[in-house]
């Protein structure tokens, strides 16, 4: 948590920026997140069956920012040699950055939103948008004070410019 002091100097110097001109873009330039998610919404499904029992299940989405361009990712899903299920952990990570577990049909992701970072090729790229909001909220958070602490220490340089130690 910032503390208030720190929290004035962060306003005073938003404030001070933006007078000098409010049409200069923002200094938030050097802000990197850690996670880069991007957030995407599922456009359509298609399942198609392959000769080896398997099924493809094709995702198109599209990023919430540019809907116009539709991307495509594709799944395996089907039974295994011991007639067990077999669902790939990058799509059982998709169902769950969906906030499902399972489906019965294609039609039930269609709308839903999600966030992927890296281009999905893991199962750890996935996420909920919840969980990249909070990753980014943290990033934002860590920025914020290291902007003050350099402020801070830049202000203690100065001071000590101001009253130089006598010999």
């Amino acid at each position: 948590m910032i503390s208030e002091k720190v929290q004035e100097r962060i306003d005073a110097r938003k404030a001070a920026s933006e007078s000098v001109n409010d049409n200069a873009p923002r200094q938030t330039s050097d802000f990197k997140p850690t996670f880069d998610f991007k957030a995407y919404r599922v456009r359509s499904v298609d399942c198609a069956a392959m000769a080896d029992g398997f099924t493809q299940i094709t995702v198109g989405y599209s990023a919430v920012r540019a809907p116009q361009i539709v991307w495509a990712m594709e799944f395996m899903h089907g039974a295994d040699v011991h007639g067990e299920s077999f669902v790939s952990p990058r799509f059982q990570a998709f169902l769950s950055s969906l906030h499902m577990s399972s489906i019965d049909d294609g039609d039930q992701l269609v709308g839903r939103y999600f966030a992927v970072r890296d281009g999905g090729n893991k199962p750890d790229e996935f996420a909920t948008l919840e969980y990249a909001s909070a990753c980014l909220r943290c990033d934002m958070d860590a920025y914020q004070c290291r902007l003050a602490y350099a402020a801070q220490y830049a202000a203690d340089e100065a001071k000590a410019g101001e009253y130089p130690i006598a010999a």
